[in-house]
């Protein structure tokens, strides 16, 4: 009797194990997938240039591919779509053969101030990331990987790759051929579209004398200002003050508005530029992309749209 109750015991324990494991084995082979998936490296083809690096009396000379995350974190949020980091990936990486092959660079290498680019390094990324570090770091591979050392051309030349925060609804119209002006409607809904600033008659002569040797008075101020504005978009090309010129960039950077898209006007007692977008305007809107990324637009769709008749390959 006691015998078959153990034998029954054991039937029934046996019976129990082998239901939990039917349960269990479809989830354990899930866990061991994604554990797989998880620890698996990228290492993205070395692209074969360099960019050297200066910091604390040192150089350091990194493959294009690896000095690319430093640029990218310094321009975009860390939080944008996978797609939307993918084009400015093959921006920042088509500018810098751009710089290259502008300078004739026999050993294939450039200096970082000679690309005039905003950069992290990968301490500063190490202190920011914490313990995410290393998984972050992986996946900024895994995106670099995915473009496989691609290049923006048009006619077969790399292109200057113009970029910008927010457009003023439309791109800018540059002086290329691949830089004509598209809508990029979502660019409105951005939270620092438009900016108003207000200067007063004096404030405003004492800005613009610095730049201009022509009599500037609070009566004959308003007339002497004529902003020529470009025909396809809001963004100014050039501001005449009197018989003197200014570029729109020139402007932006003496009155520091966001954008080279704005208004000139009196109000009350002195006058108020309205700018629309941060940027120059020109090429790819970073704000435009990311909600292009979000309707499931991939990469390469995203920046043939910015940039008009390229072709993007390595």
């Amino acid at each position: 009797m006691k015998q078959l109750l153990i034998k029954n015991r054991m039937s029934i324990t046996i019976t129990t194990m082998m239901i939990l494991f039917s349960v269990l084995f479809p989830y354990i082979v899930t866990l061991t997938h994604i554990k797989k998936m998880q620890l698996k490296i990228y290492e993205p083809k070395p692209y074969g240039r360099n960019v050297i690096v200066s910091g604390n009396g040192e150089n350091e000379k990194l493959d294009i591919e690896m000095f690319i995350p430093l640029v990218l974190y310094s321009v975009m949020p860390e939080d944008y779509d996978d797609e939307t980091k993918k084009a400015m990936i093959v921006i920042i990486r088509t500018y810098i053969v751009y710089k290259m092959n502008e300078q004739n660079n026999e050993n294939d290498s450039i200096r970082n101030e000679n690309l005039g680019l905003p950069y992290t390094t990968y301490s500063e990324l190490e202190k920011k990331w914490g313990k995410k570090y290393e998984s972050k770091y992986n996946k900024t591979m895994k995106l670099i990987e995915e473009t496989n050392g691609e290049v923006i051309y048009y006619q077969g030349e790399p292109i200057f790759p113009y970029y910008h925060e927010i457009s003023a609804g439309m791109t800018n119209e540059g002086e290329y051929e691949y830089l004509k002006s598209v809508e990029s409607k979502a660019d409105t809904e951005a939270e620092d579209y438009m900016k108003i600033l207000y200067f007063t008659s004096d404030s405003l002569i004492e800005k613009l004398s610095t730049k201009i040797s022509d009599e500037l008075t609070t009566e004959n101020i308003n007339e002497k200002i004529t902003l020529h504005i470009n025909e396809n978009s809001e963004y100014v090309e050039s501001v005449d003050v009197g018989e003197e010129n200014l570029s729109a960039l020139e402007w932006q950077k003496l009155f520091e508005i966001p954008s080279t898209a704005f208004t000139f006007e009196q109000f009350a007692d002195g006058y108020k530029m309205v700018s629309k977008g941060k940027g120059c305007g020109k090429g790819l809107s970073i704000y435009g992309a990311e909600k292009m990324a979000g309707e499931g637009k991939n990469y390469q769709e995203i920046l043939e749209y910015y940039y008009t008749g390229v072709d993007i390959h390595d």
